[in-house]
């Protein structure tokens, strides 16, 4: 230890022990004095000192560092990144019907709770947005509003929520904007792809951006001139449009791409000024429609549920899981799954555009889709997991333009809720609603963060993932986290066997596929074997053309051993050249592998040519860190640089963290104000345990210097605000 050090440890003996001597003859309980809500109040620091130890933490090995230094965040005030974007911090209302029958409601008026009642934040009756839900939005900061919903977008007809003579959608595109002027936030519409079409489109552009001056530039009727009747002369001017909502799921990425091309061609001609976004998915999918449309997009459009199982929804109903390490689990998949997708199709943008498209994450959440023992969607744990996400948000490298919690009120997801059926209030009984722990995550953004994102350094103890190998497969090989080698393992030749009524031959390198009249619709009958390492990753790759394929299910790679294997994304119809892919781990007692040109079923019908070629199969290298950091951190400052932000994840689940925080090129009052949203157990919730609330709760730490120790509870998230000046001397 350097002499320097010691000498400051000594230093600060001295002044704790004197503290304690003043605070006995003063007859005062120093324990209760020294320590506020779990808080350190006491440090007094040489900023150079803490600095020269802070640099001790960031250098040699993380052995070295967790042995001689604490965790520590150290603040440049006046390292300025970038403005705050405050579209990050959006939701979501919803404004279609229920798809349930009659019987299953309370109410009659229930099947249309959204597209009358915006799920509680409209009154039909009185034609005005409910108060209070408006007032909760603008407490919580909400800056951009998304509509009408997410599945059944494709399936709204704007058409019929305008005017006043509609019997339901009493909550529609006028209504909507209503809301949104009264929340003072941008909106973001989301327009009906599957069963809507261009014209249509084109015809809402028109009805919300154009003036009312007889230009009509989509001809037709005249739809600025219908919204003027209905009340609205002036334009809405709503510069953000979805073109579907999560469209890969139902269709293929060419058929999007086409149907794509006319919505933007005929909405921007109404309007160039409109920012539209394409569906995204994964990298196959993104690949393959970037290289159809090109230029001919303003933002990307992902969406995340972070869940236990990697990719797909929690849906496990048993009164007995573990959220301990459920939560351990998904709090460390933003950094290894979501940070690494977003910049991942930044490139691929990039590469198919020639320039920087923006990426828009109109729906994000907790990935549970439970209710027992308890609805983990809205409890403290998932409100942790939204939070690191707002922190990649915030985040200028990972391009994000926008976000959308999904969804701000009452319904399966809402992060506030009546405490009983908002329409009884329409019988007379009062109505007040409920915070979840997910709304206090946007309320501590909107009153504790700053306007400028301020560079700062982080040294964070962390917990290993690395015992999660389930999780860490699927991440994997379903986001593709890592790189090849660039080394083709395959050989040259093709390995072909003959099955009657089909022709297949290798020409020019390319092997050619031809169904005329299959004695039978599996094909598996051309591939190439290769000796492989077990339990290593591995990507098979290649890119597929088909000709007039009639056949309803598409031809593939694979990669088989045995009777299991792994399949690339199909392709079918007549297409260009389709580049197809598949990320997988070979299992403990695999050796071979064989890759095939692969139509996985046994019926049909199959007729019609496929062409494979550039086929490759390489080892695969995953670029996971598996040591995930129990602090999330970002720091901002106020606009007039006279306050400083820290807004800190502690994502232990069993302990509290020591934290000192260190400020640089900047002097303090000697006052730091913290606000810590946190509760006894991760699965808390404000919904059926009274005993155990979710909310925060608010310390004063009083310190000298430039530094201050602070104790941050296990499981919490806690905004830190400190008043002073900017100051270039240290």
């Amino acid at each position: 230890m350097k002499s320097k050090q010691i000498v400051f440890i000594l230093y600060r003996c001295l002044i704790f022990s004197c503290f304690c001597l003043m605070t006995l003859l003063a007859d005062q309980s120093w324990p209760g004095s020294f320590l506020r809500l779990g808080f350190s109040v006491i440090n007094i620091g040489i900023v150079a000192d803490a600095a020269e130890l802070t640099a001790d933490c960031r250098n040699g090995s993380r052995a070295d560092r967790l042995e001689k230094c604490q965790n520590s965040i150290t603040v440049y005030a006046a390292h300025e990144i970038g403005p705050v974007n405050r579209k990050i911090f959006g939701s979501h209302l919803l404004g279609y019907p229920l798809t349930v029958s009659k019987e299953f409601v309370r109410f009659p008026q229930q099947l249309f709770v959204n597209s009358n009642y915006g799920t509680g934040i409209w009154n039909p009756v009185k034609k005005k947005a409910e108060a209070e839900v408006v007032g909760l939005a603008v407490d919580a900061g909400m800056s951009v509003l998304r509509f009408p919903g997410g599945t059944y977008a494709d399936s709204y007809n704007w058409k019929k929520s305008i005017g006043s003579r509609k019997n339901n959608f009493l909550f529609g595109v006028d209504e909507f904007l209503q809301v949104c002027n009264d929340v003072g936030a941008e909106a973001v519409y989301t327009v009906n792809f599957l069963s809507g079409n261009d014209v249509d489109a084109a015809d809402l552009i028109e009805y919300l951006n154009i003036p009312d001056d007889g230009t009509n530039p989509n001809g037709g009727k005249d739809w600025a001139k219908e919204r003027a009747k209905n009340g609205h002369p002036e334009p809405f001017h709503v510069r953000y449009f979805e073109i579907g909502n999560e469209v890969w799921d139902r269709i293929s990425y060419d058929r999007y791409a086409e149907g794509y091309l006319k919505f933007y061609e005929s909405m921007k001609n109404v309007d160039p000024n409109i920012k539209i976004g394409a569906v995204l998915f994964n990298d196959t999918w993104n690949f393959n429609l970037m290289k159809k449309i090109k230029a001919n997009i303003d933002f990307g459009i992902i969406h995340t549920y972070p869940s236990p199982n990697g990719y797909k929804m929690f849906r496990k109903k048993s009164r007995e899981i573990n959220t301990t390490e459920i939560f351990k689990k998904v709090l460390s998949l933003p950094q290894i799954r979501d940070e690494w997708h977003f910049r991942n199709t930044l490139k691929i943008m990039k590469t198919c555009t020639g320039r920087r498209v923006p990426l828009a994450i109109t729906e994000h959440n907790g990935g549970f889709v439970q209710d027992k023992p308890i609805p983990l969607r809205h409890t403290l744990g998932t409100a942790l997991i939204n939070a690191d996400l707002l922190h990649l948000f915030l985040k200028p490298e990972n391009g994000i333009l926008l976000a959308n919690y999904h969804q701000f009120c009452n319904g399966y997801w809402g992060m506030i809720r009546a405490n009983t059926h908002f329409l009884t209030k329409y019988s007379g009984k009062p109505v007040w609603y409920l915070k979840r722990p997910n709304y206090f995550v946007y309320q501590l953004y909107h009153k504790h963060f700053g306007n400028t994102l301020l560079h700062h350094e982080l040294t964070s103890d962390s917990y290993d993932i690395s015992r999660y190998p389930d999780l860490l497969e699927k991440v994997i090989t379903i986001y593709q986290v890592g790189t090849g080698t660039g080394q083709n393992l395959l050989a040259k030749s093709w390995t072909i066997k003959k099955l009657d009524g089909v022709e297949t031959v290798v020409k020019d390198a390319v092997l050619k596929v031809d169904f005329k009249f299959p004695k039978q619709f599996n094909y598996y009958h051309a591939y190439r074997s290769v000796k492989v390492l077990p339990q290593r990753y591995y990507k098979v790759s290649g890119y597929i053309k088909t000709e007039n394929l009639e056949d309803p299910i598409g031809v593939c790679l694979a990669a088989q051993w045995g009777p299991d294997g792994v399949a690339t994304n199909t392709v079918r119809g007549t297409t260009g050249w389709v580049y197809c892919a598949r990320v997988f781990q070979t299992p403990a007692d695999v050796h071979k592998v064989s890759v095939l040109a692969r139509r996985i079923g046994k019926k049909g019908p199959l007729k019609g040519r496929a062409r494979f070629k550039n086929v490759r199969l390489e080892e695969f290298i995953p670029s996971i860190d598996t040591n995930i950091p129990y602090l999330s951190v970002n720091t901002s400052k106020s606009s007039d640089g006279k306050t400083v932000y820290v807004m800190a994840i502690n994502k232990s689940l069993e302990q509290d963290m020591d934290v000192k925080v260190v400020l640089l090129d900047f002097v303090p009052s000697g006052l730091a104000h913290i606000y810590s949203l946190w509760a006894e157990q991760i699965d808390a919730t404000n919904d059926y345990r009274p005993n155990n609330r979710v909310r925060v709760h608010q310390a004063k730490i009083s310190f000298q210097g430039n530094n201050f120790d602070i104790r941050l509870k296990r499981h919490s998230l806690t905004a830190i605000e400190i008043v002073g000046n900017l100051s270039l001397k240290r």
